[in-house]
């Protein structure tokens, strides 16, 4: 949230802190929902239900990001450093960031899995496919003028 208010605090509204304090909650109770819901799938079906789950969160996120509300402070990590260093595209410094927090999280003990990885790689380009979609769809008078 720091960096976020000392380097383009144009980025934090309402959403902001929604997100901040309600996304930890909806995944903690999700996944101890399906946890104890869904039966033990065979690795093929995991990973169909692996690459939907790239598609819903990579739709999510460029709904929430194109909709100028306020942004996450992870997701405003990837948005910072493309406006400080233009030359990086966001997909770019997702990826590093998502790779980074892998990384770091591996060295704290963190399990990590192929899943991790592909999520990793797959976020940053993803959002921004995304983001520019929803940009082109919802704000297209706006963009033109």
């Amino acid at each position: 949230f720091i960096p976020m208010f000392m380097i383009d605090h144009k980025t934090i509204h309402l959403g902001t802190f929604v997100n901040m304090l309600g996304v930890g909650y909806v995944i903690q109770y999700a996944s101890q929902f399906f946890i104890a819901n869904l039966p033990v799938l065979s690795l093929p079906i995991r990973f169909i239900i692996m690459f939907i789950a790239i598609i819903i969160v990579c739709t999510g996120c460029g709904i929430y990001l194109s909709g100028n509300l306020g942004q996450a402070p992870w997701d405003s990590l990837a948005h910072l450093v493309n406006i400080k260093f233009p030359n990086i595209k966001y997909s770019t410094g997702r990826m590093v960031q998502d790779i980074s927090a892998l990384f770091l999280g591996f060295l704290l003990g963190a399990q990590l899995g192929v899943c991790s990885f592909i999520f990793a790689f797959c976020l940053g380009p993803g959002i921004q496919v995304f983001k520019q979609l929803f940009e082109r769809i919802f704000f297209k008078e706006v963009i033109t003028e």
